[in-house]
């Protein structure tokens, strides 16, 4: 019997399901090699749920850098390329769509699965998670410390760092003056900046709120609300003469934070030149009525300025491109955006701030001589600290901040005289916050308070009267942006916890659950900072103890939104943004705090 063989269909003819047949066999290979990466991405997207902290035992960076929700998210873009190129037919559609939910459903349950297990397996570390803590214990507490009545000055040197002082360890001449103030001062060792940037800081300095309350910041051009109380306004409620003289920027009344000062002066960014006869001139007129006196100075801020002689101090042979004046635009030419950082031009850099903290050394050394010279340092709380540090490429960024949390832009010195000399000389090494100092004044002063205030009072620490709780320290950065997201901290003990966090981030993160790849992300970081000072080995990433970490990690986390669902319960509504004029802009740029680009972008809109 012969076979009857059906005639051959031409080239581009329809099948009776509907699709071209054009090259079957170009469409086989393509149909092949999306299946195979359909399954390589499926088993990437449960390996990441599964056994992610494992897997990062055995890598120096973080290789699977989704989410099991991002792999899944590839899955799905695969999948919608085999359907619109692909697929030959509905019912084949239909198919893949059952096999796509099925697939869906059971990665969800497997991951929600390893989240439970490893809640209810973990858990909350023990006591002593901690171990013992190398510190040091406080002297002999002194139960007075009360002064009803007493002047307070108190001086912020713009981006000063604690370890680049001679009373924290620095080395060489570099403060005397300060040094000698530190010796008849309390010197707190540990002190902590609330944020890595200039109104941020000071606002909550001045208000004992965490930035994400107070909500002022540059970036999005929102100053300090009315709404804050401030202490300059306690104070004058309460009879103080209250004056300031700080330097221009971010200090400026724009930025709200002259609330409460009968006088408020700006310099235009001279510093001391001119802030100096300034404040010399006003302690003359504030001597016989009790006052607060707010000091501020960018000498140590970009662009550095310093002398030659300071300079060859610290660096007498250079011979490098830079020279001074150091501007913002030199330090992010060696921040790794435009050209390769050299060791020798980031020692100079370091080398001109180092100068500059030598040269204002100075003038603070004039100010307190003065100070002595009217007698007023027998009735006047000093207290000399900064808003921020700054970096030396401990972590990519040259003579910068803003942006992270890292300790070298933390660290601030806190030195406190109190009129009568007690705990001269004494150090308190346990963990202190910027925004504790409010509140700390305030009962100094034997001043009552009915305001909103998110620092502790330290003073019961000192007194004797209380011993050191678990000294936890919180900071966050609210001026990220599409490159640098924003950042929350947390410190316990040697434990230092960083997350960064977005919007988008932060809803995915509820849907993703805190399974063991949740945490090995980049944007969580946790630190042992007694081995590990310079932050340099993340123990949820790089390092063999990845799963010993995870309990910690979990911790600080519930203690750090413990805080921060803490401020929002005041609801402090935002300020409206302030419109900036092209000179502004410009002093803002100089400064670092408004990049080019978004200058740019201003003028247009304006």
């Amino acid at each position: 019997m012969t076979e009857t063989l059906p005639p051959p269909t031409q080239s581009g003819s329809v099948s009776k399901e509907g699709t071209s047949e054009a090259n079957p066999g170009a469409r086989d290979l393509l149909r092949d090699v999306a299946t195979s990466l359909e399954l390589l991405v499926l088993g990437l997207a449960l390996l990441t749920a599964t056994c992610g902290g494992m897997i990062y035992r055995f890598f120096e960076f973080n290789v699977l850098m989704l989410t099991p929700a991002g792999w899944l998210l590839v899955l799905l873009g695969l999948w919608a390329v085999r359907v619109v190129v692909l697929t030959p037919a509905r019912l084949a559609l239909r198919r893949q769509m059952k096999a796509l939910a099925g697939v869906f459903v059971a990665a969800v349950v497997v991951h929600v699965a390893d989240a439970a297990y490893l809640h209810l397996t973990l858990g909350k570390p023990e006591a002593d998670w901690a171990g013992p803590l190398p510190r040091r214990e406080f002297p002999a507490a002194t139960r007075g410390l009360t002064y009803p009545g007493a002047n307070i000055i108190l001086l912020s040197i713009d981006t000063l760092r604690a370890d680049h002082l001679g009373c924290y360890g620095y080395r060489g001449d570099i403060s005397p003056h300060i040094d000698a103030f530190a010796s008849e001062a309390l010197r707190f060792a540990r002190t902590y900046a609330p944020s890595a940037t200039t109104l941020p800081s000071h606002a909550s300095m001045l208000t004992s709120l965490y930035p994400g309350t107070h909500k002022a910041e540059v970036e999005r051009s929102i100053p300090l609300a009315q709404e804050v109380t401030t202490l300059a306004e306690v104070l004058a409620s309460a009879g103080y003469r209250t004056a300031a003289i700080v330097d221009d920027g971010q200090l400026e009344p724009i930025w709200g934070l002259d609330q409460g000062f009968e006088t408020y002066a700006v310099s235009p960014q001279e510093g001391f030149r001119t802030i100096l006869p300034q404040a010399l001139e006003r302690l003359e007129t504030l001597k016989q009525s009790k006052f607060f006196l707010f000091l501020h100075t960018y000498d140590v801020h970009t662009p550095y300025r310093p002398t030659l002689e300071d300079l060859a101090r610290f660096f007498a042979h250079y011979q490098g491109a830079f020279t001074p004046p150091i501007t913002d635009d030199m330090a992010r030419a060696l921040s790794g955006q435009y050209v390769r950082a050299d060791l020798n031009d980031i020692r100079f850099i370091e080398a001109c701030y180092d100068a500059c903290i030598r040269w204002t050394d100075t003038q603070v050394g004039l100010l307190l001589t003065r100070l002595h010279e009217l007698g007023l340092d027998k009735n006047t709380i000093v207290i000399v600290t900064a808003d921020h540090g700054e970096g030396f490429n401990e972590h990519g960024k040259v003579a910068s901040h803003t942006y992270n949390l890292y300790d070298e832009l933390l660290r601030v010195p806190l030195l406190v005289r109190f009129p009568d000399g007690a705990l001269a000389g004494s150090v308190f090494d346990y963990n202190v916050s910027l925004v504790d100092l409010m509140p700390s004044l305030l009962l100094l002063l034997g001043l009552p308070y009915d305001v909103p205030m998110e620092g502790r009072d330290i003073l019961p620490l000192l007194r004797g009267s209380a011993p050191p709780a678990d000294e936890p320290v919180f900071a966050q950065s609210i001026c990220g942006n599409d490159r640098f997201p924003n950042q929350r901290a947390y410190e316990v003990g040697p434990y230092k916890f960083i997350q960064e966090y977005l919007t988008w981030r932060e809803r995915l993160s509820a849907w993703v659950g805190r399974s063991r790849a949740f945490y090995t992300l980049g944007g969580r970081r946790l630190f042992d900072t007694d081995p590990d000072y310079d932050e340099s080995r993340n123990l949820l990433t790089i390092d063999y103890r990845a799963l010993d970490a995870l309990p910690v990690a979990q911790w600080l986390e519930d203690r750090m939104y413990e805080v921060v669902r803490e401020g929002r319960r005041f609801r402090f509504p935002a300020a409206q943004p302030v419109e900036l004029t092209p000179e502004e802009h410009e002093r803002m740029r100089g400064l670092g705090y408004i990049q080019p680009a978004r200058l740019k972008e201003e003028k247009g809109r304006r």
